[in-house]
């Protein structure tokens, strides 16, 4: 039973992504996560000291929220 629930623990997905891994997961690169960060304008993060994390459930409600059927619904190219 113990390697059984020790396999488990291995298979299961991780409680938080690095910086990395939500980059890889939402298809942006490290650094524009970074410049997201310091404009206040992307998903929702933790830092634990140094390192920064993210939450599976915040990268999917913020590609949720900034989802546009036109470019003229938030300015950009206006």
């Amino acid at each position: 039973i113990l390697n059984l629930a020790a396999k488990e623990l291995r298979t299961q997905r991780p409680l938080v992504l690095s910086t990395k891994q939500a980059a890889e997961t939402i298809g942006i690169s490290t650094s524009t996560l970074a410049k997201f960060r310091l404009a206040g304008e992307g998903p929702k993060y933790s830092k634990l000291g140094r390192r920064v994390f993210y939450e599976e459930a915040e990268l999917r409600k913020w590609i949720s929220e900034n989802q546009h059927a036109s470019t003229d619904e938030y300015g950009q190219y206006c």
